[in-house]
């Protein structure tokens, strides 16, 4: 793997060369796939970078090798029933919840996809897998790559130093597509709950309508899923017709008037009788969560997985476990699992084990020790599992962003996300902080950007 720090300022340089008094910063506003449609992308908070985000071809190629390593290890242990039933204990679910999270609904719950991913040190580190419909960064991948290769420096940088990013949202097109052939009605409705509908300029779901209106292939409508009509187990809506899919933007879990129960159950009996396909089902955003890679970085399940693939699952899943009283392996040695958490802030950080979005989420190192056995104790005696995961610090890149003049040039930390449609390596994105602390994430405010794979001049 080249250093990518070395990259980066070679892509910063060559952008700053380009700039001229009369260069425009990119707004938080991106034109769509429709005709004269923009749509807002809210995470920019802390200032858009304004030169590409970049990586070596090597780097790009262990990334994904290790996320689809990642998504393969889980499938199986997924399908083995001893640690299915571990997975469902641990999990806590409610009756409810345990209702929900076993329909695939027809598709592939592994077929949307992103692994959250860290370099430190010319390593990869794997911290999560986000496998769901809702999953950040894989509708709006392409329209954030045309706004900012429409800015002349950005562009021009791209041209010159042959830079790379590839077209992430066609694969999801034609996923969408082939689901929507194999049913006997063609509609595409992008379901959400009432609360989302109600707000006009929902991003994921204008960008999403957006891209299928532009290829013009079927109908598609953006509406909640009490407004569709449902008889005999076929779906329609007044104004796109009858209805073969569902692409899910609302979430599993029925505890608000967004997602009556019910409206669910008629869902699923429609997809067990072939009438309707839904992306993507439950089993991914209720099973995929923190949970699974405490098994997945443990030799005593890793056993159940092919050799080869058992033995490179650790070197990128980071070391995780359920916060629990028990003995386990840590770094080759025996450990009692909560003495050890509670001497070794320095080296852990803790997670709830259903978590999303960085919520709860608590860095040793960013605490006291007093502070730490408080969240320890809290959460050891939570009603919702947690894990302990070893901490990886990303390595930290010169990030350019645009202050209002020419331009300034910060230290920052930074993470990716590998992006996985029909469980293949797609794209990657880039999370850069606005700071030094290690929970980089969008409901923090952190800024998110496509990442460029270098290639002509030497770059990678």
């Amino acid at each position: 793997m080249a250093d990518i720090s070395v990259l980066q300022r070679l892509v910063n340089d060559h952008f700053s060369a380009q700039l001229t008094d009369s260069f425009e910063p990119p707004h938080r506003k991106i034109t769509g796939g429709g005709p004269g449609q923009n749509i807002e992308i809210p995470f920019w908070n802390h200032g858009m970078p304004v030169a590409p985000a970049v990586v070596d071809q090597d780097t790009i190629e262990h990334i994904a090798a290790a996320s689809s390593d990642l998504v393969a290890g889980m499938d199986i242990l997924l399908q083995i029933p001893a640690p299915r039933q571990y997975l469902t204990d641990i999990s806590r679910f409610t009756p409810e919840e345990l209702e929900l999270c076993d329909n695939s609904l027809g598709t592939d719950y592994l077929g949307l996809a992103r692994a959250d991913v860290i370099i430190s040190d010319g390593r990869i580190g794997i911290t999560e897998l986000n496998a769901t419909s809702r999953f950040g960064y894989g509708i709006e991948y392409d329209l954030l790559v045309r706004r900012l290769e429409a800015i002349p420096p950005f562009a021009a940088t791209v041209a010159a130093l042959g830079l790379q990013s590839p077209a992430v949202f066609h694969r999801i097109r034609e996923m969408i597509r082939r689901v929507a052939q194999a049913q006997s009605s063609p509609g595409v409705c992008i379901a959400v709950g009432h609360r989302i509908a109600e707000v006009a300029g929902f991003f994921l779901s204008d960008a999403l309508r957006a891209e299928l209106d532009a290829s013009a292939d079927f109908p598609v409508v953006v509406a909640g899923l009490e407004d569709l009509n449902i008889e005999n187990g076929f779906m329609s809506h007044p104004d796109a017709g009858d209805i073969g899919v569902i692409y899910r933007l609302f979430g599993p879990w029925g505890r608000s008037a967004e997602n009556p129960q019910h409206r669910l159950r008629q869902l699923i009996r429609a997809s067990d009788e072939a009438k309707v396909a839904v992306l993507d089902g439950f089993v991914g955003e209720c099973r995929v969560t923190k949970l699974p890679l405490t098994l997945l970085s443990d030799e005593r399940w890793l056993s159940l997985l092919p050799a080869g693939l058992a033995e490179r699952l650790p070197q990128s899943v980071l070391w995780t476990r359920l916060l629990q009283d028990s003995r386990t392996e840590y770094a080759g040695r025996t450990i009692n699992l909560i003495p050890f958490v509670a001497m070794s802030r320095h080296e852990l950080v803790l997670k709830p084990g259903r978590g999303t979005g960085g919520r709860g989420l608590v860095v040793g190192a960013e605490t006291t020790q007093s502070e730490w056995e408080s969240h320890l104790g809290w959460a050891m005696h939570a009603r919702d599992p947690w894990v302990v995961q070893q901490v990886m610090w990303p390595d930290a890149l010169d990030i350019l962003r645009w202050d209002g003049a020419r331009g300034s040039v910060t230290s920052q930390i930074v993470s990716y996300g590998a992006v996985l449609i029909d469980r293949i390596f797609a794209g990657l994105i880039r999370r850069n902080g606005s700071g030094n602390q290690l929970n980089l994430n969008a409901v923090q405010g952190i800024s998110t950007v496509p990442v460029y794979v270098a290639g002509k001049y030497g770059l990678g």
